[in-house]
């Protein structure tokens, strides 16, 4: 008989030869002995991964229904941009219209934040983001409450992206004023990757079980 109808004939038959039963006449360390040990091991390997997908479906069908959720890895670059700046800026006050991108996927996003003036700590605020991804107008702005000493300064916004209570990232918006002419300019931080484990016992098990399978194939059959 050939090997490959030792490996698949019967599951009875692969047990029986994975226990070490060995046909009369036939001694333990000849080559097709070895070869069909390692076949049945293999097809012992192939029905524990077929057991495991087909265990908790016998009584219903698929047709690419939702399940579980699978690992994911967040959303770690540039999640929050700003962009097409245009403005007008005084001693007293500044407006700066822009664009924002959220790449975020999912919400609700929220955005704590907070300012500095010429380098000192200003004031804080946050945001909405509401739901990503998204492309939106928005404006930087404030109104000082007495003139600042120099026609040139400048205001940082610093804004860290959440999602969920996990930070994506950071959006750096530097507003610097020049004598009446205002730039603008953003630097997104992306936070360090983290994978977020999701899914049941179920999952986990059945992962286990298929490194387990997989482990076997590569065990090597010694020689007596």
């Amino acid at each position: 008989m050939s090997d490959r109808a030792i490996a698949c004939s019967s599951p009875l038959k692969i047990a029986s030869r994975w226990l070490g039963a060995t046909p009369s006449g036939v001694s333990a360390g000849e080559g097709p002995t070895l070869r069909a040990s390692r076949a049945a091991r293999a097809c012992l390997a192939a029905l524990a991964v077929a057991g495991m997908l087909v265990t908790g479906s016998a009584s219903a069908k698929s047709s690419g229904e939702r399940g579980e959720p699978a690992p994911a890895v967040k959303v770690v670059n540039d999640a929050l941009t700003y962009s097409n700046f245009a403005g007008e800026c005084s001693q007293t006050a500044f407006v700066v219209n822009a664009t924002g991108n959220l790449a975020v996927v999912g919400g609700p996003v929220s955005g704590p934040g907070s300012t500095t003036l010429d380098g000192l700590p200003y004031d804080t605020y946050e945001l909405d983001l509401k739901t990503g991804p998204a492309t939106f107008v928005t404006k930087f702005d404030r109104v000082f409450p007495a003139p600042l000493p120099s026609a040139t300064y400048e205001m940082v916004f610093t804004t860290r992206v959440m999602l969920g209570g996990v930070q994506q990232g950071v959006s750096i918006t530097t507003i610097r004023c020049t004598n009446g002419v205002v730039s603008a300019r953003n630097r997104a931080i992306p936070s360090t990757p983290m994978l977020v484990p999701v899914g049941g016992p179920l999952m986990w098990l059945a992962l286990s079980l298929l490194l387990a399978a997989s482990a076997l194939t590569l065990v090597p059959v010694r020689r007596r």
